[in-house]
């Protein structure tokens, strides 16, 4: 099992607008949100799509957090091998206020590979 988490600092709302999840073997994501965690884990490179002056993102992303309550569960689906798995949520964003996080779990039987992008617009409070 794999995991990764998401979060906002705590000056902006965090609207998540697509999740794409895929494997290369058969697979299960799970979403769930107020982790409990003792150590993030490591910071993942994020892209900031915004041309010009870019404001800096407060959305982090951590890959292999220490987990010890998954928090209560928001998505829970199986993919298929070779077959992404998109999620639009442009039309009905998830919404992160403030300090708040929700935790990724990839786990698969046979040990494969996960893969998963998720994009996300900013607002001030």
């Amino acid at each position: 099992m794999r995991f990764a988490k998401f979060g906002t600092g705590s000056n902006k709302v965090i609207r998540i607008t697509k999740l794409i999840f895929s494997a290369d073997g058969t697979a299960r994501w799970r979403v769930t949100q107020a982790p409990t965690t003792t150590v993030d884990g490591t910071v993942q490179t994020v892209k900031n799509r915004r041309m010009g002056k870019g404001q800096s993102n407060e959305g982090v992303l951590y890959y292999g957090p220490t987990v010890t309550a998954e928090g209560d569960l928001v998505y829970d689906q199986w993919v298929n091998p070779a077959v992404a798995l998109v999620l639009d949520l442009v039309d009905s964003p998830w919404v992160l206020d403030p300090g708040n996080s929700i935790l990724f779990t990839f786990s698969s039987g046979a040990g494969g590979n996960g893969s998963m992008s998720i994009e996300w617009d900013e607002e001030p409070r």
